[in-house]
Formats: structure tokens, sequence, C-alpha cells
């Protein structure tokens, strides 16, 4: 009897394991299957996030919602995605999620992966997996310094003893060196970000004000010039400069200028410097509303100590926002600025192919001040902001950030 019944116990193991074994290979073959799914998943979302980051970038160059579609297939395929069994959605704006604006791309990739083991008790009937991130322009913010050499060491340097603070407007340097932006030798530097297209030298002296910018952000695109299209404006009938004028009206002097101890006047206008030294001496209190200063035939620019300006650059116009403008065409050179904490300074000290140095306390404290050169050296004291709605500068801003948000 018992020996009956263990050969019947076996032969029930045996059809029992033999029923189970479809089952056992199914349950298998599902966590098999799944785990390719996840994987597969994991893939495409690496290529979603590609493609999302590449469209936004495509975007903030001035593609259209149809250009950021071709970048984003592109790179979604590059990165792995199986078009054949797939799809690809491109929103510009995003339909979905928080981020339901013109500056953000939404991608939105599937595979249909078929079945394998699984088909058993799915029959045909395909995987679907889906991935979608969005990315967004951070909006480029407002500059008061930008250095436009694209590859000198140290083309925007605060240095020296110097201690300034900027509060509605940042710092950059379009220099692909790795110190296109330094600070360094006691200076102090408050202001919300620091840009550089290539990298940052910098100590305990900067403090960057803006919590979404932790450190100088670097590897960064270059900031357009705004005045890049100005026209020079015309160098023809020039004459010296009257002696020891306490007036001037508009017009080109030959051989510099100098204005010493005592009030000048300046009437709105133009006035070409060609050649020689444009030199403000100790003393001098130069008064002027509307104007700006053309240097060309290699005039060379001189501040120096304990003059006092109280000078604002025209509204509107061709040179609307222009307070000094050196010949881009001259040779590099350096120039300096000088002068009292007391002076007055509104608009743009536009030097493109030469550096210029800031010394001393020169417009300590500045309500609409913006300094464009080949390079910025600052190595003395001022407050700067960006108060400048209606005062006839161009809009001075950096290229927003791209970053991955959902």
């Amino acid at each position: 009897m018992i020996s009956q019944f263990v050969r019947g116990g076996a032969g029930n193991v045996a059809i029992i394991s033999a029923l189970l074994l479809p089952v056992l290979v199914g349950f298998g073959g599902l966590g098999i299957e799944t785990a390719w799914w996840y994987s597969r998943q994991r893939e495409i979302q690496g290529a979603a996030d590609i493609a999302a980051y590449d469209a936004a970038l495509k975007r903030r160059d001035g593609g259209s919602a149809a250009d950021a579609t071709t970048v984003a297939t592109a790179d979604a395929i590059t990165n792995g995605w199986n078009q054949p069994i797939g799809t690809i959605v491109v929103n510009s704006p995003p339909i979905t999620g928080s981020y339901q604006n013109v500056q953000s791309v939404q991608v939105t990739l599937t595979e249909n992966l078929p079945p394998f083991l699984t088909g058993i008790y799915r029959g045909d009937t395909p995987i679907t997996v889906r991935a979608q991130s969005t990315a967004t322009m951070r909006t480029g913010d407002p500059a008061c310094i930008l250095g436009l050499n694209p590859a000198a060491a140290d083309t925007v340097r605060f240095w020296g003893n110097s201690s300034s603070s900027l509060f509605n407007c940042v710092v950059s340097s379009n220099s692909t060196s790795l110190t296109g932006f330094h600070l360094g030798g006691a200076a102090d530097l408050s202001v919300p970000c620091a840009y550089s297209s290539g990298g940052a030298s910098y100590d305990s002296g900067l403090v960057l004000t803006d919590m979404d910018c932790p450190a100088p952000v670097t590897n960064h695109p270059p900031t357009l010039d705004p005045y890049a299209d100005v026209p020079a404006p015309p160098v023809s009938g020039c004459t010296p400069m009257p002696a020891s004028p306490t007036t001037l009206t508009p017009g080109c002097f030959s051989g510099g200028m100098t204005l010493n101890a005592g009030t000048v006047n300046l009437q709105s206008g133009v006035y070409v410097v060609n050649g020689g030294t444009l030199q403000i001496n100790a003393g001098a209190n130069v008064i002027g509303d509307g104007v700006m200063i053309y240097l060309t035939g290699g005039a060379h620019l001189e501040i120096n100590g304990n003059a006092t300006l109280n000078i604002k650059a025209a509204t509107s116009g061709t040179y609307g926002g222009l307070l000094f403008y050196a010949d881009r065409s001259d040779p590099w050179q350096e120039q300096f600025v000088n002068g009292t904490a007391t002076s007055i300074a509104q608009g743009a000290f536009y030097f493109p192919s030469q550096k210029l140095t800031f010394n001393g306390n020169f417009a300590a404290n500045q309500d609409c001040l913006q300094i464009i050169a080949d390079q910025v050296n600052y190595t003395g004291s001022a407050v700067f902001q960006n108060n400048c709605t209606g005062k006839g500068v161009k809009d001075l801003t950096t290229v927003g950030n791209i970053r991955l948000v959902e």
C-alpha cells in the first residue's frame, strides 16, 4: 500500500509540475521582459532629456518650433530612440506641466516594444514605454559690465583694493580663457551673478547675491554687443580746440582736447576727438546733457583724479545711450578713467577694440552706467544700478541658461 501511494504521489508531482511549467516560464519571462521595459524607458528618458535641452537651445537662438522639432528628433535618434517603432511629439510651448510658456520646450518619446514570452498571455499587443522631458530658458540677466574680447585672459578683471556693488545687473566676459573673469588682489565685488564664456578665477572677495547663481557661470554663450551696429560719426572739418573754453559746441577737434580746472559746459551733440588725448584734469568740472564723445585717429582718454563730470548721453537718436565711443577700427590701447565719487555719468562707455581701466572712486553711485570694452580692468569702488528706462541706453542682456525642469 505504502509503495503504491509513493508511486502515485510521484506521478502526481510530475503531472502538477508539467501543468505548472508554462506558468513558471511565463512568470520568469514576465520578470525578464519587465526589466527590459524599464531599461528601455530609462534609455529613452535620457534621449528625451537631451532632445528637450537642445531643442530649447535652438529656440533660444531664434529657431522656430519646427526647427526645435527637427533638432529634437535628430538628437533622440542619435541617443538611442528607435524611431521605426516609436513616436515623438515636440511642444513649444508645452501643453502640460508647470512650464506652459514660450521659454520652454517639451519632448515626449514612445516606443512600442514587441512581447516575447509574455505574448503567451498578452498576444501580439505591444508594450508602450514612454518618456517625457521639459527644458526651459531662464531669462537673461541685464548686465552693467561686458568684456568683448573672445580669448584674452582677464577680459573682465576686478583687482587691487576695489570695492564695488552691482544691485540689479551682472558682469559678463565673452572670453574663452580660463580666467575670462578674474577677481583677486583684495578686491571685493557684490553682484547678482558673473558670466564667462570660458573660466572664472576668484576668491572670497566675490559675493553672488542671486540665489540661482551659487557660483560664476562658466562656458556660457557670449553676450551680444548691443552697439555693434552703431555707425561711426563723420570725421571732417577738424580744428584745434579753443584755449580755456567755458562752453564748447559740438564738432571735430584735432590733436586732442584738454580741459583744465574750472567749469566747462558741453552743448548737446557729438564731439569728435581726432588724435591726441582727451585729457580732463584735476579741478575740471565738465557738464553736459545729450552729449556723445567719439575718439578716433588713435585718440587717448585720460580722466584724472579730482576731475568731476556731470554728463549724460542723448536719450534717443543714432547715438542714444552712448556717452563715450571709441573707434572700433583704432589700434588696441589702454584708456584710463579716474575722477571723483561725486561725478555723474549716465550712459555707456563703449570701447569695443580697447582696454578700459577704471581707477579710484569715479562715479561712485551710478544710476545708469554701462561699461563695454574689449577688456575691462576695474580697480576702483562704485555702486552700479540698472535704472536705465527712458535714458537711451540699449539693452545689454546675457544669454539665458537652459535647464531641465520636468
